[in-house]
């Protein structure tokens, strides 16, 4: 008999099992898990960064930038823009919530050492009678995830991960 190993769940989408499995992500087509938590994680981080980043262009472009009135409109290419902006200034809005919260959740998530599988699991349960494994810091929490304690290291994507040895567990016989 083989042990899975601790917070490994089935996914019913890649029909794979998956170790320390977060959730199934529509947004990337694939699990997150242990080996790719801490990309996906900064994947939501840098979407809500660069969100914020356009939702503050457009406010500036609404309210701070003055509208072109002595140039030559003929030369520009979109004759008809604003509705455009318009969009993209919706879309900026609900990517920023989508994102930020997102990014708040996962944060939370990894601080505590939970997924988001666990969560919904043990959302009805009171958190007295839900199964705990040993405490560890936050720090060593988000170590585990991101790979090294080099916290300026985190924010780079390019970088290398070291992945976690292969966990077996012993046969154990009654």
């Amino acid at each position: 008999m083989v042990q899975r190993p601790i917070k490994s769940h089935h996914c019913s989408r890649c029909m794979r099992c998956i170790r320390k499995m977060d959730h199934h992500c529509p947004w990337i087509n694939n699990c997150v898990g242990e080996d790719n938590h801490w990309l996906f994680l900064l994947l939501v981080f840098y979407a809500a960064l660069l969100s914020i980043y356009t939702f503050i262009l457009q406010i500036l472009h609404f309210y701070y930038f003055p509208p072109c009135v002595s140039c030559d409109k003929s030369l520009f290419i979109h004759h008809n823009s604003r509705w455009f902006m318009y969009v993209v200034f919706v879309l900026a809005i609900l990517l920023t919530i989508i994102c930020v919260g997102q990014v708040y959740t996962q944060v939370i998530n990894i601080a505590t050492s939970r997924t988001t599988v666990e969560s919904i699991i043990y959302a009805k349960i009171p958190p007295n009678r839900r199964p705990t494994l040993a405490k560890q810091t936050s720090f060593k929490n988000f170590k585990d995830v991101f790979g090294t304690s080099w916290v300026i290291c985190w924010l780079n994507p390019f970088r290398r991960r070291q992945a976690k040895p292969m966990i077996f567990y012993p046969h154990q016989t009654v």
